[in-house]
């Protein structure tokens, strides 16, 4: 009876996001092409989702929140790089600034475990509201905000890295940025 009363009681927004997810993980699992900037939807919205879970935060519990998130940031990249370097690189194809992408199950079972994990941390909450007031669920919160967001970060930054290197281009920040802003990262240059 519990079940069904949570679900009965979950936004409408929530079956949407989970809809959306589902759906990108199922395009992911076929080879394909596409736009750098299409790989970053997925990290954004957990970045979103993730900062959105430090809102209403006990102003004594924020400061611990917001500094586990930063460290789940870092720990979720990690494990973004580490997913990354199991799959074939990506092929950067400068002429139409697109990422040929073999097809994986990663991103479909990354994004449904880190929406149960989501899900379930809201469900907790929503039964026990005085969750929110203990410093330690607040830490929790950040830093499973910011491994789940680090974990797509990750996976997305690496990717975009390999496919330069791939294609003779200097793996630098600066074209990791312009390859997922604008397509469009310089050459490397010749010593």
């Amino acid at each position: 009876m519990l079940a069904f009363q949570v679900i009965a009681h979950t936004p409408a927004w929530v079956w949407v996001l989970l809809a959306f997810l589902v759906y990108r993980g199922v395009v992911a699992l076929q080879p394909r092409s596409a736009a750098p900037q299409r790989l970053l939807i997925i990290p954004l919205v957990f970045l979103v989702w993730g900062l959105t879970g430090l809102v209403g935060q006990a102003a004594a519990s924020l400061p611990v929140a917001v500094a586990t998130f930063v460290l789940g940031i870092g720990a979720g990249a990690g494990t973004g790089r580490a997913v990354a370097m199991m799959r074939p690189a990506p092929v950067f194809d400068p002429a139409t600034r697109l990422l040929h992408l073999s097809g994986s199950p990663a991103p479909l079972i990354l994004a449904v475990v880190g929406f149960a994990a989501k899900y379930l941390t809201s469900v907790a909450m929503a039964l026990n509201p005085e969750l929110r007031l203990q410093t330690f669920f607040n830490a929790f919160l950040g830093l499973e905000g910011g491994v789940l967001a680090g974990i797509f970060w990750g996976l997305a930054a690496f990717q975009f890295a390999r496919a330069l290197e791939g294609a003779g281009m200097t793996p630098s920040l600066g074209n990791i940025v312009r390859l997922a802003a604008l397509g469009s990262p310089e050459p490397a240059r010749a010593p």
